[in-house]
């Protein structure tokens, strides 16, 4: 799973059943909602264009609008390549390393990355340099950059850093950090889960694996990652392994 760009966690209606998960909620998605003390600290700030940047100032929307749709694969929108220490050759994200690389490494994340290179000039710089922008020719990487997770995308899905959780999910239009789970979850679940102190670490209850990212919680409370929901529902199985 991946620890980046991950959205909150979300639930089910329909008592302990999985049916459910993994499916859209546009239907019960509030409309808007009024700005929080979350949103605020999250916001992204407008990057100075120096090389320069305060140790806070992680996170930057783009200088010239939006960028074109020219993207180097599905996973993420950028306009750049990514390096690692594993690997003397660059790649599109560190997903698609994961998933094609030879070199024994499948679990990189986005901070694993050490030098970008410029789609547009070929240029060769530390990750972070100058922020989202190359150095040499000035192109803008992405439109949402955190210079922590090391991430860069586009801002389709709402992305933002949650320093309480130390990632970036996505989402960030429709989620709050609930400060008793110590995770964020969809504003459908303020004031309608229950809440288990320090419980965000739980094992998924299919795969035993951290269930911290990529989740679906259930009304008895437990985890779930959303990949291991949908193979047990197309298998016909759809209440909660553990109860």
């Amino acid at each position: 799973m991946v620890s980046t760009n991950d959205a909150p966690v979300t639930t089910t209606k329909i008592g302990n059943k999985l049916s459910n998960i993994g499916q859209p909620s546009s239907q019960t998605r509030p409309k808007s909602r009024e700005p929080s003390s979350h949103d605020a600290q999250n916001r992204p700030a407008q990057y100075n264009g120096s090389s320069q940047r305060h140790p806070d100032d992680h996170f930057h929307g783009p200088r010239n609008g939006n960028l074109q749709d020219n993207w180097l694969c599905n996973h993420y929108k950028r306009r750049c390549l990514v390096k690692f220490e594993c690997c003397n050759k660059y790649w599109a994200c560190h997903r698609c390393h994961n998933n094609e690389s030879t070199c024994g490494r499948k679990k990189l994340k986005s901070r694993d990355t050490t030098m970008v290179k410029c789609v547009e000039c070929g240029k060769e710089q530390q990750f972070g340099e100058n922020g989202p922008f190359c150095v040499s020719c000035d192109t803008q990487f992405a439109n949402f950059y955190c210079g922590l997770c090391k991430h860069l995308t586009g801002n389709d899905d709402h992305p933002y850093h949650c320093d309480k959780c130390g990632i970036c999910r996505i989402h960030g239009d429709r989620s709050f950090h609930c400060d008793v789970c110590g995770i964020c979850l969809d504003v459908q679940l303020r004031g309608n889960h229950k809440c288990r102190p320090d419980s965000a670490h739980d094992e998924c209850g299919i795969c035993l694996e951290d269930a911290f990212t990529g989740c679906q919680i259930l009304p008895c409370s437990h985890k779930v990652h959303r990949e291991c929901a949908n193979r047990m529902i197309r298998n016909g199985i759809t209440r909660c392994p553990i109860c």
